[in-house]
């Protein structure tokens, strides 16, 4: 998605909820190339999919690799997705008014569906820019509920759907069928 730079970006320390569940720490290395991503000046992104209080896959990804799977990625279906997320949010709006009201706080960022804007419910996935140990207030952080990722997956091309399930079983170790898969946007 093509978005205008921003003005005004905070940071705050990267927060526990963003942290890796298996070490209880921040991510501190890619997790497709293995390049470290805790040292500061080093952006990337946090994708967490959460099922009933439980992480069911969680992932850091440096820029480099987030432009190389883009780029593996149907054209057709990112327009797609950049059309179904024009259609149900103001980016640019949002920011300016959470800076605003919270110009720190996480909870009001992520506490409610980016697009339906809907309480979260059993199901959804976080998603979180960052730039080494901490979490950068942009157009990310945000949520997604289930319901409005499964409508994600609608638009994709059946290419970029297995597309996305190879990066489910290679990358984060699970088998694809039947997850909601991650959004890399």
């Amino acid at each position: 998605m093509e978005l205008p730079p921003l003005d005004g970006v905070n940071w705050v320390p990267l927060p526990e909820q963003l942290h890796s569940d298996e070490t209880g720490r921040p991510f501190e290395a890619c997790s497709i190339c293995g390049g470290r991503v805790i040292d500061e000046g080093t952006p990337y992104l946090i994708e967490k999919g959460v099922l009933k209080g439980e992480t069911i896959f969680e992932y850091a990804m440096c820029l480099p690799c987030r432009a190389s799977m883009q780029a593996e990625l149907s054209e057709d279906s990112m327009k797609r997705i950049e059309h179904y997320f024009d259609e149900r949010v103001d980016l640019v709006e949002r920011h300016r008014k959470l800076s605003e009201e919270h110009p720190d706080s996480v909870e009001p960022w992520m506490s409610t569906c980016l697009l339906s804007r809907r309480e979260l419910g059993e199901e959804y996935q976080l998603f979180a820019q960052c730039d080494g140990p901490d979490l950068v207030f942009a157009y990310l952080p945000y949520a997604i509920c289930g319901s409005e990722i499964e409508n994600i997956q609608q638009v994709l091309s059946k290419e970029t759907r297995e597309r996305l399930d190879d990066f489910v079983d290679d990358v984060l170790g699970v088998p694809g069928d039947g997850l909601k898969l991650p959004v890399v946007i």
